[in-house]
Order: C-alpha cells, then structure tokens, then sequence
C-alpha cells in the first residue's frame, strides 16, 4: 500500500498558551496501529483558568489528565473529525500531564511503516519523542530533520528540542522490522558512539581538573609540553616570553611533580614530557 494518508494525519492542537511554557510530548507507537500518547505541560507559573481545551484528530480512549498526583475530571466532545479533551482545573496548577490512546495512526507502505502527526503545542519549548515498537529499526529520513536516534537497548526512539515552534510541526517517521543481529549492531554502533562520546568528556574533565592546581602560565607550559614531548626550555622562553629566571622556576616545579624530566643541552635544558 502507497502513502496516500496525509489527508488523515493525526493532528494535535492545544487551545491554550502561556509564555514561558513548556511541553514535553511522548508518542508510543503499537504494533497494531495506534499510539499511545502522553504530553506534560510545564506552565512556569500557577494558572487559573476553568477549563483548558487539548484536541485531536479522530478518536481518542483511555484518556487520563493528572496534576501531580491528582487525577483531574475531564469530558471528551466529540465531532466528525476530531476529539477534544475539556480539563477541569479545581485549584491551580502550574503543570498537567494528558494521557491518551489514539488508533489507526500507522499506515504500512511496502513494508514499511509510517507514522504521521501534525503537532501544535503552543510553548515556548517543545520537546517530542517518538517511541518505536521492540523489534523495529528506523528507515530512511524522518521529519523534522535534526532529531537524534537513541535507544534504551530494546526499542529506539527519536527526539527533537525545539523552541518557539509557532507553526505545527508535522513529525514523520517510517520504519521497518529489523532482524536481531541488524538490532544488536545498530544497538552496539549507538553503544559505541555514547562510549566515545563519555571517553571524550570524561577526558576533557579530567584534563581541567589536573589543570587547576596551576597558575594561568604554569598551565601553558603544562599544554606546550604535553603537545610537544620534547622541546628545549629556550623555545619555551620565546614561545610564551618568559624571562629565563620564569622559565627556570615552573620546569623546575614540574620536574619536581615529576611531570617532565630536564636534562642539559649547551646553553639552555631539554624537556621531555613524562607524564602518560
């Protein structure tokens, strides 16, 4: 079956704003159609108005509005084409959390599967997820461009942070089974990006950790020599114009923490960098 649903595209619309607000918006897609969805509203401040207005196309069921640990009464109205969800406030509230199932929101084409929404949130910060079914591997592009592939090690998921998203933003993702030795390795290619990525941070945190017992030209002569492995203390002297007595004094010191190692060489010391 081709891709002749964009005239039946889930779309999502809040019917209210507050500036300053955020929205954190979670889809669960099934095997058999329908997504589970769930959006966190973050208002930034206690809101008071009665009844907030939260619609979506088609039908919705097992809807369930919380703030906090309070359940909040709520009524679906109907139409042809769209449900919306009326929450009651009792008391203010500066966060709610919706939750609902919507059906019929995957469609196969080929042997793939799309999922189609056309979101409007109506905050200041948006973020949104779409969570694959176990088993199944992204295929192709999705839209918008810019989210970030990640997985828990059982099903992967794309986000996208956006902020000041005036327009509905129409979020499309295909995807396809993928067998377990294709999920493994696109599992370890993902594990191993997240290594790198740690090894390069933990690294770098490191670094300015041990760099923080020393003085501002202590430190250049620290990354001079770090970089260079070898260099001579007149080279040094040129290179950050310190005076032969400066020059003297921090290798001196460094080769006491036994970082470097000094031996002569003519007028002036060679330096070797001996820490690992």
């Amino acid at each position: 079956m081709k891709i002749l649903y964009y005239a039946a595209v889930a779309f999502i619309l809040v019917q209210f704003s507050f500036a300053g607000s955020a929205a954190v918006m979670t889809f669960r897609l099934g095997t058999d159609g329908s997504a589970a969805n769930d959006v966190i509203f973050a208002f930034g401040k206690n809101i008071t108005e009665p009844e907030l207005n939260y619609t979506v196309s088609g039908e919705v069921r097992n809807v369930e509005v919380f703030t906090g640990a309070e359940s909040l009464p709520v009524e679906v109205a109907k139409s042809e084409d769209a449900s919306t969800i009326r929450i009651r406030l009792n008391k203010p509230a500066d966060a709610i959390r919706i939750s609902y199932v919507t059906d019929n929101v995957i469609f196969q084409s080929d042997s793939a599967f799309i999922f189609l929404s056309d979101v409007s949130l109506n905050a200041s910060n948006i973020s949104i997820r779409v969570i694959l079914p176990a088993g199944y591997g992204i295929t192709g592009d999705y839209m918008p461009a810019g989210g970030s592939v990640l997985t828990d090690g059982k099903r992967i998921s794309v986000l996208w942070e956006m902020e000041n998203a005036g327009a509905p933003v129409t979020v499309i993702v295909k995807f396809s089974p993928v067998g377990k030795s294709d999920f493994a390795a696109l599992a370890a290619i993902m594990f191993a990006a997240l290594a790198a990525f740690l090894y390069v941070y933990y690294r770098k945190k490191t670094r300015e950790e041990f760099l923080r017992g020393f003085s501002g030209d202590e430190k250049k002569t620290v990354e001079y020599l770090a970089t260079k492995k070898v260099g001579l203390q007149k080279d040094l002297e040129a290179e950050f114009k310190f005076s032969r007595a400066k020059a003297t004094r921090i290798t001196s010191k460094l080769e006491g923490m036994g970082l470097i190692r000094k031996q002569r060489y003519g007028r002036t010391n060679k330096l070797f960098w001996q820490k690992k």
